[in-house]
């Protein structure tokens, strides 16, 4: 009676094994999945993020006189590769333009603002340092500069 109850125990612990190891492996395929689609679209999204605040940061200093200034903090994912600044031919306003890689491919997100903004945010893509502190202030002339030292 004793040999019998030892290997019923056994028996026990090896279905318990493969059903642990079988939840193993299907939280291991869940993880995986997760790690592989969200990151991407998190960089997006703090792409967006990051253009629609320099966006409201310009409109605001825009708003007020010149000489106004105003520092702000970004953080850019290490996917992004340039930011740029194009103006409106035909009338004020311009684009601020994140250039970055998504999912093997180079898109744009851009954000509208009211004036004319120029300027350079010196850029590596890959870069460690992701978090810029931009200086964005009104000139004599009513343009917007935008600047990271």
């Amino acid at each position: 009676m004793m040999i019998l109850n030892k290997k019923r125990r056994a028996q026990v612990s090896v279905e318990y094994f493969i059903i642990f190891g079988t939840l193993l492996i299907f939280l291991m395929f869940i993880v995986y999945y997760f790690m592989t689609t969200i990151p991407p679209d998190l960089q997006m999204k703090q792409a967006v993020s990051a253009v629609n605040k320099i966006s409201k940061v310009a409109d605001t200093v825009y708003s007020l006189s010149p000489g106004s200034k105003r520092i702000v903090y970004v953080f850019f994912p290490s996917a992004v590769s340039s930011v740029s600044f194009v103006q409106f031919p035909s009338s004020t306003g311009s684009e601020i333009v994140i250039n970055m890689s998504h999912e093997g491919r180079v898109v744009d997100i851009f954000a509208m603002t009211k004036g004319n903004v120029t300027g350079e945010i010196p850029f590596s893509g890959g870069q460690k340092k992701n978090l810029h502190k931009l200086f964005i202030e009104k000139t004599e002339t009513g343009v917007i500069n935008i600047t990271s030292r």
